[in-house]
């Protein structure tokens, strides 16, 4: 339908009168009854008398035709095509290829068909787009994940001074180095388990409205905010091992406590 109200427009206007009157002389300007020839004698004349090099509007034949709208439909210069999905795009981008490789290999690359695909360009804009806002977060996550262990790490230091005669009780009764060490870090190991725990089902709540917007805004069939198994586990794994790694040198200072100080302090 757009196409055949195109066509119907550029019909109207190649036949109306003023076109038809145009295209009848091509060696009579009709807008001035001058001819081309003498209207470009005129302005080199206006040139030579005044010495204005610059740039003087000289209308000519093409001009004019450009002018009053006319369009020839079997010699266009640009086509617009709309496919209906993406698999149509696809498969017109392809076939444009192949008629252009077919073309260089012909020698023939005044045939070559120049296009723009406005869908690709704009993926590609919101690509680069997400990429720049993905590094910004990962940049604002690692900054929490450092400032997270951190803070891990002075709690559980904090904890080792607040339990010194409970570790000089143990190392009394025969608790090695490395069983103090060993109670610290599980206690670390089981903090990480728990936040990484709550982390996920916060995130899952989350995701339930957030994807539930996106479906119905983008009408968009599958839900694209979801957490899959594989990231949970990963997800935990990380917090685990953040929080393990943050207790280290704590209960490290924990096991190296002298007993007889430990428990008189």
């Amino acid at each position: 339908m757009p196409y055949q109200v195109t066509i119907n427009c550029i019909n109207d206007i190649n036949s109306s009168e003023v076109v038809q009157a145009q295209l009848a002389d091509s060696s009579i300007d009709i807008f001035t009854g001058m001819t081309f020839a003498d209207e470009e004698q005129a302005a080199k004349s206006v040139q030579n008398s005044t010495g204005y090099k610059g740039s003087t509007l000289v209308n000519s034949y093409t001009n004019n035709l450009t002018t009053l709208g006319y369009e020839n439909i079997k010699s266009p210069e640009q086509i617009t095509f709309f496919p209906n999905d993406y698999q149509g795009k696809t498969a017109l981008k392809a076939a444009i290829d192949n008629y252009n490789n077919k073309m260089e290999a012909a020698g023939q690359s005044s045939k070559v068909i120049n296009y723009n695909d406005s869908a690709e360009e704009l993926t590609k804009t919101l690509t680069q787009l997400t990429g720049m806002l993905s590094a910004v977060l990962m940049a604002f996550v690692a900054i929490s994940l450092v400032v997270s262990s951190i803070m891990i790490g002075i709690i559980t230091y904090i904890s080792v001074l607040e339990r010194r005669r409970e570790i000089g009780i143990l190392r009394a009764i025969g608790a090695r180095r490395r069983d103090i060490s060993r109670v610290f870090n599980a206690e670390t190991t089981i903090i990480g388990l728990f936040a990484g725990l709550i982390g996920i089902v916060f995130a899952e709540l989350i995701c339930v409205p957030l994807g539930a917007i996106i479906k119905s805004v983008a009408s968009i069939d599958t839900n694209i905010v979801n957490l899959t198994p594989s990231s949970i586990v990963i997800l935990v794994a990380l917090s685990v091992g953040l929080t393990l790694l943050a207790g280290l040198s704590p209960s490290k200072r924990a096991a190296r406590q002298n007993p007889v100080e430990a428990i008189n302090s």
